[in-house]
């Protein structure tokens, strides 16, 4: 990172033992640096958070508890409401549905990974791809879905995913 996040983490790392930073010595792209972070999680849940997406406050608790309720399921997913490149809210909310297998994300992603929580088990045995030809989270959700029932969805937009025109979101409406 080129701006001031490495401060404000060491901030944090300070008034809080749960937060680490981990710094790679040059970039080795979005999957490898997501299996660092997992391999050094001590927690049994997982949780991505791209740089430039944001939760509500109350995404975790509301996952968790989903998670606790479906013991079956390994992923739990939020509807995702969408800012443009200045923040500024969009119309449009991606839903999700109560339940999603293997075969209903064959088709497409309808897992948007800032509004995953993961149980870390299946995480941990299903690292992401580095292949630029892929989408790594997609494979990932894929994987995991190969070998569980199901995933929850909570059909409510707790994640705020930051449409960049010029980076790999641009195209999400088209």
């Amino acid at each position: 990172s080129s701006d001031a996040t490495r401060r404000i983490v060491r901030e944090w790392e300070a008034r809080d033992h749960r937060v680490k930073l981990l710094k790679n010595r040059k970039n080795q792209g979005v999957s490898l640096a997501r299996n660092r972070g997992v391999r050094h999680a001590r927690y049994p849940f997982i949780a991505f958070l791209d740089s430039d997406d944001a939760w509500f406050p109350e995404k975790l608790e509301i996952q968790l508890a989903e998670l606790e309720n479906h013991p079956e399921a390994a992923i739990c997913c939020t509807a995702t409401a969408f800012l443009d490149c200045r923040g500024c809210r969009l119309r449009h909310i991606f839903q999700v549905p109560d339940s999603l297998t293997y075969r209903d994300l064959l088709p497409q992603n309808a897992i948007c990974c800032s509004s995953v929580l993961a149980r870390a088990e299946y995480v941990r045995r299903f690292p992401m791809v580095p292949d630029p030809g892929i989408h790594e989270d997609f494979a990932l959700w894929l994987s995991i879905l190969g070998v569980t029932p199901r995933a929850v969805g909570v059909d409510r937009a707790l994640t705020l995913y930051r449409v960049n025109p010029a980076g790999k979101s641009g195209n999400k409406f088209r």
